[in-house]
């Protein structure tokens, strides 16, 4: 015989006012840009580089967000 739960739990609606959701944008699209920029310097680099590092180019939007911590 099995228990069965049927109660749920309430989540409280948070409300969030205009200005935090421009300044969680604005973070968001930091974030992208430096991940966009750190892709493009990776991405420049010639295929010996890659190589030392032991990184093939199919893998570096991996690499890029690691390194911006997304």
């Amino acid at each position: 015989m099995a228990l069965v739960d049927h109660s749920r739990t309430r989540v409280s609606a948070q409300t969030f006012s205009p200005d935090d959701v421009i300044a969680a944008l604005a973070v968001r699209f930091a974030r992208w840009r430096e991940y966009r920029r750190t892709l493009a310097e990776l991405q420049a680099l010639d295929d010996r580089t890659l190589a030392d590092f032991g990184w093939s180019r199919a893998g570096l939007p991996a690499v890029a967000r690691e390194a911006v911590g997304r």
